[in-house]
């Protein structure tokens, strides 16, 4: 299963970039305006954004998906959960 990194906005944590593991970061995410907040199953991203038929075709072209939070709490409940899932099963 493929794993995303999520990264926010510092100065608007409800912006979203998802990059899967497995692909560069994109020079915007490496100033200091974003900041790493977790990691998720690629298929959690779905769940978070509110325009999914977008997600997969964004990060086959991008190499990345940008996308804004209906509900904050949402993103930090995902991290959460998977977090304890990382950690049973490494």
């Amino acid at each position: 299963m493929r794993k995303v990194n999520l990264f926010c906005r510092a100065d608007l944590p409800e912006l979203v970039c998802a990059v899967p593991e497995d692909q560069p970061l994109p020079a915007f995410i490496t100033t200091p305006a974003w900041g790493f907040v977790g990691r998720i199953a690629e298929s959690k991203v779905h769940a978070l954004s509110a325009h999914r038929p977008t997600t997969e075709p964004s990060t086959k072209l991008n190499g990345f998906y940008l996308f804004q939070l209906i509900n904050l709490s949402d993103l930090r409940r995902h991290i959460e959960l998977a977090g304890h899932r990382y950690a049973r099963h490494g």
